[in-house]
């Protein structure tokens, strides 16, 4: 049997990466307590919330006498990377399934091997960062030189944040930056009179700084009973929204100009090319949260492409647009988690 501190320490490890990856709550508890079983604990409790991991780990020696390990990790840095939690939660469906004791030094190498991934390089996240301001912006009905302006603001965006995540800012200010570079470059060429819509290429870049996980996660981990993190991601990502909304309105303050032009949105309501829009944004929010399986990534494009389809749909069926976004919003969660079910696979 394995040291105490070793098995409380492996079962951390792997906890600890869904944590920094951004995963859900009862996912890093459940991970904890399967990892913990399966190196022989009798016992293995779990206390997790984004930003601390305590475990209580329990073993009988060989005399009958029960030891226990109580371990503690703060989380400091977080990032959304799907790839990390797939793989980690492979990893405990797969140990789960054998119903023994593992070895101790093969499965520590597995959780090393996913703690080390490495990300998506420099140039491909630039593309990415230009897929995402081209689609979004042609999803809510841009010109296409809207949606070309939109991608090259997008990855000097990129760029920004790439040159100040040496300083390991907040969230909260590296947000500001992004929105107001984004804002100030979108006022910046619309007054130089390029004939741009303003308010669809500012709103289109901006949605690759959006909150988008951190609000599914916080649903999920309240729905799961789980309401100090829920209500911790929530504030988490109320606090990111707002310095979204600091950042964009840097543009206004610098050119207010541009607030003589309309500014109201609409979305792309012809079916096919709407699909195939939003498969490529959902395609570009993929890569951005790190998902490195071709075949995920071909699944998160048919959600949600099928889901975009359907908002628009009822949107030409005469659908309120509240009722129409809520629908659409609910088919796209309803396929993820079949695909989810089908696949084993994180939703």
């Amino acid at each position: 049997m394995e040291n105490i501190d070793e098995i409380a320490t492996a079962a951390l490890k792997a906890g600890r990466i869904i944590c920094e990856s951004s995963g859900e709550t009862y996912r890093a508890e459940d991970t904890i307590t399967i990892i913990g079983h399966s190196l022989g604990a009798e016992r293995v409790e779990a206390y997790v919330t984004p930003t601390c991991i305590i475990t209580q780990t329990e073993i009988k020696n060989d005399s009958g006498k029960s030891i226990k390990s109580t371990q503690a990790v703060r989380i400091k840095k977080r990032a959304t990377n799907l790839e990390k939690i797939t793989a980690v939660n492979a990893l405990s469906r797969k140990i789960a399934a054998k119903q023994e004791v593992v070895d101790y030094d093969k499965l520590e190498a597995e959780i090393d091997n996913i703690a080390n991934m490495r990300s998506y390089g420099f140039f491909f996240s630039l593309f990415i960062a230009a897929l995402s301001g081209f689609a979004f912006t042609s999803l809510f009905a841009g010109s296409l030189p809207d949606a070309c302006v939109s991608a090259l603001i997008g990855v000097v965006m990129r760029l920004v944040l790439f040159a100040v995540a040496p300083l390991k800012l907040s969230p909260f200010i590296t947000t500001i930056i992004g929105g107001s570079v984004v804002s100030f470059l979108s006022a910046l060429v619309r007054s130089c009179g390029v004939p741009i819509h303003f308010a669809i290429v500012n709103i289109g870049t901006l949605m690759y700084l959006m909150p988008g996980v951190a609000i599914v996660i916080a649903i999920r981990d309240i729905i799961g009973g789980d309401y100090v993190s829920g209500t911790s991601r929530a504030m988490e990502a109320f606090v990111v929204a707002l310095a979204l909304s600091v950042g964009a309105a840097a543009g206004l303050l610098v050119f207010p100009d541009v607030l003589n032009y309309n500014t109201s949105l609409s979305v792309l309501q012809k079916p096919l090319p709407a699909f195939f829009y939003a498969a490529a944004a959902s395609i570009a929010f993929a890569c951005i949260f790190e998902v490195k399986n071709k075949f995920h990534i071909g699944l998160a494009a048919l959600a949600g492409g099928v889901s975009w389809l359907f908002y628009v749909l009822l949107l030409r069926g005469g659908v309120s647009s509240l009722q129409a976004c809520f629908l659409g919003s609910f088919s796209a969660g309803i396929i993820a988690e079949i695909f989810a079910l089908l696949f084993k696979a994180p939703s």
